[in-house]
C-alpha cells in the first residue's frame, strides 16, 4: 500500500509538472507575441480589435465583457497605462481584478496605479481583487513579505476559487515566491484536486532553474 501511494504521489507530480511548463510556455509565447507588436502603428489591434474598440465594452454593462476587454487592453503598449489605472477605480470588483492581473503580464505600471495597487493590496473587502494586486505587485518588484502574505493566505483557506488563483499567481511569479514553499508543500495534500495540482505546478515553477 505504501509503495502503491508513493507511486501515486509521483504520478501526481510529475504530470502535474508537466502542465505546468507546457502552461507556462504557453502563457509566456502570449506575452511575447503581444510585446512584439508593441511598437506598431497606432492602428494596431488585438484579437482584430483596435483599442478604442475594446474601450467600448467598459461603458457595456456585462461585467465577463468589461473583465475580458482590460485583460486585453493590458496587450497594448504605452497607451493601455491610463486605461488600466482607471479600471483600477472601478467600483467592479471583477474589473479591478482583472486590471491588476493586466498590470502584472505587463510588469509595469505608473506612480498613481502602484499606489493603487498598494491601496488594493491592503484592502480586505475582496479577497479575489486583493490577491490580483498582491500578484501585481509582486512582478514589478522584488515580492515583500507583505504582499507574498496575501498569495499565502490564499493558498491556506483551501477555498478552489481562491486556492487556486493564488498558487497560479505564485507559479507565475516563480523563483521570486520561494517563501511560499513551506505553504505549498501541505497544499498538495488537500483533497481537492484542482488545489494539489495547481500547488504542485506553482512549486514546479518556483523551483526551477
Amino acid at each position: 500500500m505504501k509503495e502503491q501511494t508513493t507511486h501515486t504521489a509521483a504520478s501526481r507530480q510529475g504530470f502535474s509538472l508537466r502542465i505546468g511548463r507546457t502552461v507556462g510556455v504557453a502563457i509566456a509565447a502570449a506575452w511575447m507575441l503581444a510585446c512584439s507588436t508593441h511598437s506598431l502603428a497606432d492602428n494596431a489591434t488585438r484579437f482584430g480589435r483596435t483599442l478604442e474598440q475594446w474601450q467600448d465594452d467598459l461603458a457595456t454593462g456585462d461585467t465577463g465583457r468589461r473583465a475580458t476587454a482590460v485583460r486585453v487592453i493590458g496587450m497594448f503598449g504605452n497607451e493601455a497605462t491610463p486605461v488600466l489605472a482607471q479600471a483600477l477605480q472601478s467600483d467592479d470588483d471583477a474589473v479591478r481584478a482583472a486590471a491588476a492581473e493586466a498590470v502584472a503580464v505587463r510588469g509595469r505600471a505608473d506612480a498613481q496605479s502602484k499606489q493603487r495597487l498598494t491601496a488594493l493590496q491592503e484592502d480586505t473587502s475582496s479577497f479575489g481583487v486583493q490577491l490580483a494586486a498582491a500578484f501585481a505587485l509582486c512582478r514589478m518588484a522584488q515580492p515583500s513579505d507583505a504582499d507574498l502574505a496575501s498569495l499565502v493566505k490564499g493558498v491556506e483557506v483551501n477555498s478552489r476559487p481562491f486556492s487556486t488563483r493564488a498558487c497560479d499567481y505564485l507559479a507565475r511569479i516563480g523563483p521570486p515566491a520561494k517563501a511560499a514553499l513551506p505553504v505549498l508543500r501541505p497544499a498538495t495534500k488537500s483533497k481537492d484536486y484542482h488545489i494539489w495540482g495547481a500547488a504542485l505546478i506553482a512549486i514546479g515553477e518556483i523551483e526551477r532553474n
